[in-house]
């Protein structure tokens, strides 16, 4: 199996306490040469809540696309739409405090995988 690396970095940009607005996640990904990795899409990557805040589901979706130079890949994160009985609402909003999410990264046989912490200030 060939090895990926990945890394990543993110930014909450208008994602606040109490709406869906998407992370932006930057992701870089290179061969075990350190030569980027190209045509990647969306099926390619993966992620996943590993911790949320108290109360809040962690069930996301993940929208590509192609990054600013070679190797780069850029996706926006939001929660799911998910109706909840109790508020009525049609999807999960993010709430304060941290969350850990797992990316993984996946080209035929190359796989690769990083973790990224965002904070959602009060």
């Amino acid at each position: 199996m060939a090895r990926l690396i990945v890394s990543a970095a993110g930014k909450r940009f208008t994602a606040a306490d109490g709406n869906n607005e998407p992370i932006v996640v930057l992701v870089s990904v290179t061969d075990s040469d350190g030569e980027p990795v190209l045509g990647l899409e969306g099926d390619n990557f993966k992620i996943r809540t590993l911790l949320t805040p108290p109360t809040t589901t962690g069930v996301i979706q993940s929208v590509y696309s192609s990054g600013p130079a070679p190797g780069f890949f850029e996706l926006k994160v939001a929660h799911k739409k998910v109706f909840s009985r109790q508020s009525g609402d049609i999807s999960e909003k993010w709430k304060k405090g941290t969350y850990l999410f797992c990316l993984a990264v996946s080209k035929g046989e190359g796989k690769g995988q990083n973790v990224l912490s965002i904070t959602i200030p009060d």
